[in-house]
């Protein structure tokens, strides 16, 4: 099965509530410290199973990402993120597949167009995302228009998106034609 999700931000301190020192904790994460965040993404990223496929677009880890590497169960496909930008791409070659700043494929009779950022324009039936944090979203554009941000799985209880939920999501159980 395919599964989706962007900006993990493992290992990244200032986005949990306990550690920020940010003034406006409003968009922190409900974490108290580095490792409870990074044990309930990882938990969550390993309802997967490694014959499972997970898009991730953008933004997984601060630091070293090799060290999140043996808990991972899936196959990743990455997307590189503005905070991946840091790192080298050597680092992400030994541990995932990289398929460069967008990722486009075909599933369920659907043309899917991935990137760490949101795009108005693309080849495809539905356009996925990260970067935002559920916070740019215009919602009525985006249902009207295929789109969703798949960062963290924020909205699921930190469970990377199933394709099939996503289709099902913006077509129901029958295709809709967007003019």
């Amino acid at each position: 099965m395919i599964y989706v999700t962007a900006d993990l931000h493992l290992g990244h301190e200032n986005i949990c509530k306990g550690l920020s020192s940010w003034d406006d904790k409003s968009t922190c994460r409900p974490f108290d410290t580095v490792e409870q965040m990074n044990k309930t993404l990882l938990d969550g990223v390993n309802t997967l199973t490694p014959d499972d496929v997970l898009i991730h677009l953008g933004d997984f880890a601060f630091g070293n990402p090799q060290r999140f590497l043996p808990y991972l169960k899936p196959h990743v496909i990455f997307v590189k993120g503005n905070h991946d930008r840091r790192l080298s791409t050597v680092d992400f070659d030994d541990m995932f597949t990289y398929p460069n700043d967008i990722y486009k494929f075909e599933y369920g009779g659907k043309y899917f167009s991935c990137c760490h950022y949101p795009m108005l324009s693309w080849i495809g039936d539905i356009m996925l995302h990260g970067h935002c944090h559920l916070e740019c979203r215009c919602e009525e554009f985006y249902k009207t228009h295929n789109i969703l941000d798949v960062c963290t799985c924020e909205e699921k209880n930190w469970i990377p998106w199933n394709i099939d939920d996503i289709i099902h999501k913006f077509y129901g159980d029958e295709d809709k034609v967007l003019i």
